[in-house]
């Protein structure tokens, strides 16, 4: 039996894809370019999106004003 490791992210597969980008409100596109820059580990995946995520909700809180 293969043990799963869940340490690292799946980019080809598109629903990973689209569940962190929905788990951050960013577009899928903007996603996958973050696994492609950072790698599959999934800490650092996440500490991008984050970071990503605070850059998007600056620009709507500015649009909005």
């Amino acid at each position: 039996m293969v043990k799963m490791d869940h340490k690292l992210a799946a980019l080809t597969q598109k629903w990973e894809v689209r569940y962190v980008a929905r788990k951050f409100r960013v577009t899928n596109l903007e996603a996958a370019r973050v696994f492609k820059r950072v790698g599959r580990a999934r800490k650092r995946v996440y500490e991008a999106m984050r970071k990503l995520a605070a850059q998007h909700r600056r620009l709507r809180r500015l649009r909005a004003a």
